[in-house]
C-alpha cells in the first residue's frame, strides 16, 4: 500500500490555479475590506510583501487589517515603522511585542534579554509587577536621554502617538525625535537635549507595606526632573517637574512620577525667533503630539 505525503501549495500554484479557473488572485487595493485581509494573508516573508505589509499595518482603513498585517509583519526596521507612525493603538501594541520578542532593539535601553521583564519595563515603566520592581524609572529615564536622536528604539519608548507621552522616559524620546525633525534641525542644527532627573519620596504611615505587610508605615518614591535644551552655551529652554504625591494612598508600593508636559517645553523651543510662520506651519502636522502643540501655541502669538 502506497503511502502519500500530504503537501500544502505553493502561494505559486494558488495563484496559478486561480487563473486556470478564471478566478483573479485577492488585491491588497481592493474596495473591498475582505479581499483587501485574504490578500495580506497570502503574502510572505520577502522585502515586498514586508513594504506592502507595513504599509497596509499604518494606512489601511480596515482595522482587522491593520491588525493583521502587523501580526504577519517580522522586519524590525518596518515594525519600528508601524509602532511610530501608527493611530491604531493595538497595532502599535502589535509591533511592540514583536520587536521586544526578537529580543535585540531594547536590550540596552533596558538592561535585559527577557521578553517578560521588557514588556514589563515598557508596559509599567517601572512600577512594582508581580512583587518586584521591572526597573528603575529613573535610570530608564537615562537610558533614554543617553540614546542617539537617530536611534530606532526611542521611536519604541517614545509610546504610542495618538495621546501626550505618558512619562518621563516618553516624553524625553519624543523631545529627542523633535529634534531631528527636518525644520527644527535646519533652525536649530546644533540644538542638544540635557536631562537632570534625582530620586525623591513622600512619607506616609499607619500603612501596610506591599513587601512586609507590616503596618509601621513607610515611603513612596518619585523624581524630581529638568529638561534643557542648548545650543553653542545658550538656554533654548527650560522646564522642571516634580512628582506630585497624593495626600491619601491604599499601599506603598509602585512610583509616582512627574507629570511632565513635553508640549509645553517645545513650546519654548519653538518661541526662538529662527522659526517663522512657515515653519510652525509644517511643524503643526508633525507626528510628535507635543510638537503639534508647541507649534500651535506659537501660532497665536
Amino acid at each position: 500500500m502506497n503511502s502519500r505525503i500530504p503537501c500544502r501549495p505553493t502561494i505559486l500554484a494558488c495563484l496559478l490555479l486561480a487563473v486556470l479557473c478564471g478566478c483573479k488572485p485577492p488585491r491588497v487595493d481592493s474596495s473591498n475590506a475582505k479581499e483587501r485581509l485574504r490578500a495580506v494573508k497570502a503574502l510572505g516573508s520577502t522585502s515586498a510583501d514586508q513594504a506592502i505589509l507595513a504599509k497596509l499595518a499604518v494606512e489601511d482603513q480596515d482595522s482587522d487589517v491593520r491588525l493583521w498585517a502587523t501580526t504577519v509583519l517580522h522586519d524590525e526596521a518596518l515594525l519600528v515603522k508601524v509602532a511610530y507612525e501608527t493611530d491604531d493603538l493595538w497595532a502599535h501594541d502589535t509591533a511592540v511585542r514583536e520587536i521586544v520578542r526578537q529580543g535585540r532593539l531594547l536590550q540596552g535601553v533596558t538592561g535585559t534579554e527577557d521578553f517578560s521583564d521588557q514588556m514589563a519595563i515598557i508596559e509599567s515603566n517601572g512600577v512594582r509587577l508581580n512583587g518586584s520592581y521591572a526597573a528603575d524609572p529613573i535610570a530608564l529615564a537615562e537610558a533614554v536621554a543617553g540614546l542617539s536622536e537617530t536611534d530606532p528604539a526611542l521611536k519604541v519608548m517614545a509610546g504610542f502617538m495618538g495621546g501626550p507621552a505618558a512619562n518621563t522616559r516618553q516624553a524625553i524620546a519624543r523631545i529627542k525625535l523633535a529634534l531631528i525633525d527636518p525644520v527644527i534641525r535646519s533652525r536649530l542644527p546644533r540644538a542638544e537635549f540635557r536631562l537632570s532627573i534625582s530620586g525623591n519620596s513622600a512619607g506616609y504611615s499607619g500603612l501596610a507595606s506591599a513587601a512586609s505587610g507590616n503596618a509601621r508605615g513607610g515611603s513612596i518614591r518619585g523624581e524630581s526632573v529638568l529638561f534643557m535644551i542648548g545650543q553653542d552655551g545658550h538656554i533654548l529652554a527650560r522646564e522642571g517637574w516634580n512628582s506630585s504625591f497624593p495626600e491619601i494612598v491604599g499601599s506603598l508600593s509602585g512610583f509616582c512620577g512627574a507629570k511632565v508636559v513635553a508640549g509645553k517645553f517645545l513650546a519654548q523651543l519653538l518661541r526662538q525667533p529662527e522659526f517663522k510662520r512657515e515653519d510652525l506651519a509644517g511643524l503643526s502636522k508633525s507626528r510628535i503630539p507635543e510638537v503639534r502643540e508647541g507649534a500651535a501655541v506659537n501660532s497665536r502669538r
